[in-house]
């Protein structure tokens, strides 16, 4: 999550605070008709709140950021399949429609679009392979299209090649996960100071002003 994000987080979560903050002032028998009250203009609130260009800007973002990370997942099993295909002597088509025949993936999509886009003729195989790596921007799937080109281009064996990737790939995301794990507890700290502590003094001082507030 970038840190606009997560600035737009932590004033969500502190409207809410504030919100909740100023239920509990009211009398009970008033809170619940302040509630209700409000509950259409809160709804109506987040409807618009999500509607924003920003805000469709960042879900957009987070969507196609899934879907690379999928394709990225399933890289290394969909290079195993396309080498035990050419292995077998299948040719490059063939074990190609074969994973996207067998798998409903993000990447079996994309390259099932692909596929069809060079068999119909509307792009050839090296465009339609090239057009799907700058949509993806993945790197490791941009040197799959690099030595499938050059395979096919200049004959040379390719299942060697893409067994050579798969394990590469595979220990990129080793490493990727590992680093990920030593981060977390870093990244504990920010929803620990910005999100639970203000809870908890808002749980135990609520109750308190509350009561004061009756009082005077």
């Amino acid at each position: 999550m970038s840190t606009h994000e997560m600035s737009l987080l932590i004033a969500s979560v502190s409207m809410g605070f504030i919100w909740a903050f100023i239920v509990m002032q009211k009398p009970s028998s008033e809170a619940g008709t302040y509630i209700v009250h409000h509950n259409k203009k809160s709804l109506t609130l987040i409807a618009w709140w999500k509607n924003l260009p920003f805000m469709q800007a960042i879900r957009k973002r987070a969507e196609l950021t899934a879907m690379r990370k999928d394709c990225l997942t399933n890289l290394p099993a969909f290079l195993d399949i396309l080498n035990l295909g050419l292995s077998a002597g299948m040719s490059f088509d063939t074990s190609l429609n074969l994973y996207c025949s067998k798998f409903n993936t993000n990447l079996a999509l994309c390259l099932r679009r692909s596929l069809l886009s060079w068999q119909i003729g509307e792009q050839s195989r090296s465009e339609a392979l090239r057009l799907l790596a700058r949509e993806l921007d993945l790197a490791p799937f941009s040197r799959f299209v690099t030595a499938v080109d050059e395979a096919l281009r200049f004959g040379s064996p390719l299942a060697h090649t893409l067994s050579a990737q798969a394990e590469l790939i595979r220990e990129e995301q080793r490493s990727t996960l590992e680093e990920q794990v030593e981060k977390v507890p870093i990244k504990m700290l920010i929803p620990l100071g910005t999100l639970i502590v203000p809870a908890m003094l808002l749980a135990i001082l609520g109750p308190l002003l509350s009561a004061a507030s009756g009082i005077f």
